[in-house]
């Protein structure tokens, strides 16, 4: 890319080292952890982390399925990395984090504000990635693409579950804690 400069190189690798595999799952945790902790409530947190490790599961699955070639390494601006290109690791981890993140406390809270900066800040997080991923050389556009579809189907997955659950706790008449209270919702 001609268009590169040094500013852009910076702060997009930045971007990509914090939403690496390895950082989202520290942060996610630590997350976790801490929201069942204050909050007193073990779902939500559980669900966040079980997106997670889906979505790695699902990443590792599909790469090794496709087998697809990273874009060539004299392209890569931070040093040579083997590992199969589709989809992108970092786009779909960060894309579940993210929009599950906002799903999550969205779905809780009675204002609609809420939703929609969450999902606005979740996409636009998301499309950083994304962003980082080809401006660094390491992923083709369709696979960054890609993993935009995949991250909103595993969302997909996550809203359904939450609803389900919800669905039958209505039906056995088990309250669920209002927002932001404890309980185990």
């Amino acid at each position: 890319m001609a268009s590169r400069t040094s500013l852009a190189t910076s702060a997009l690798a930045a971007v990509t080292t914090v939403t690496s595999p390895l950082w989202m799952t520290v942060i996610g945790v630590v997350l976790a952890v801490a929201w069942s902790v204050r909050k007193r409530e073990l779902w939500r947190p559980v669900l966040l982390i079980g997106a997670m490790a889906a979505t790695f599961g699902l990443s590792t699955f599909i790469k090794h399925q496709v087998n697809r070639a990273r874009p060539p390494a004299g392209d890569f601006l931070l040093g040579p990395d083997d590992a199969f290109s589709f989809p992108s690791g970092h786009t779909l981890g960060a894309g579940v984090f993210f929009l599950v993140l906002a799903y999550l406390l969205a779905s809780r809270s009675r204002k609609t504000s809420t939703a929609v900066l969450g999902f606005a800040a979740a996409a636009a997080g998301t499309l950083v990635v994304a962003f980082s991923r080809i401006y660094l050389g390491y992923h083709w556009l369709t696979d960054v693409i890609a993993s935009l579809g995949l991250a909103v189907a595993v969302v997909g997955v996550v809203i359904l579950v939450d609803g389900l659950r919800e669905a039958r706790r209505a039906l056995s008449g088990t309250p669920a804690a209002p927002s932001g209270t404890g309980g185990t919702s």
